[in-house]
């Protein structure tokens, strides 16, 4: 596929290092960003077709929510917020050491542009409920739940 670039965000290192992993042919299509703001991410992410993200561990998964806000197609290692996504259907799930399997995904969405777009709005309708304004009003709710239950303990 001649025209394809890999954007590469987040990696805070010096970018010939980064380069100095992928064969010499290919890095005239390999983008190493320095660190950007939010928005400069989310612009880039919302002219992507493919995210892949090969976390071998991720707490919650703030990049592929994002990478999904910005309607991409993730191809995701089974970790962090990725457990409870639908495989074909939110995302491309693979096993974290499966190669092939990855390879296999990034490809099949890059040549499959209805499945494409299909696991892109899944992703989309996935995370869409996932902002702060929403979750800190279910955690206030819980607390003053907790705080009501506290005060007024129900007879057993």
């Amino acid at each position: 596929m001649p025209n394809l670039y890999l954007d590469l965000y987040g990696t805070y290192t010096d970018k010939k290092k980064v380069l100095a992993d992928f064969p010499v042919e290919l890095h005239h299509r390999i983008i190493v960003y320095p660190p950007l703001s939010g928005q400069e991410i989310a612009n880039g992410l919302s002219k992507a077709k493919v995210f892949f993200f090969p976390s071998q561990y991720e707490g919650f998964g703030f990049a592929p929510v994002e990478a999904m806000a910005c309607s991409c197609a993730a191809v995701i290692t089974r970790t962090g917020f990725a457990v409870e996504l639908c495989d074909k259907q939110e995302a491309l799930l693979c096993d974290f050491e499966d190669i092939y399997a990855m390879e296999q995904a990034i490809l099949y969405l890059l040549q499959d542009s209805n499945m494409c777009l299909r696991i892109a709005q899944g992703g989309w309708e996935r995370v869409r409920a996932l902002s702060w304004e929403v979750n800190t009003k279910k955690l206030a709710d819980i607390y003053t739940k907790w705080l009501t239950d506290y005060h007024h303990p129900q007879p057993s």
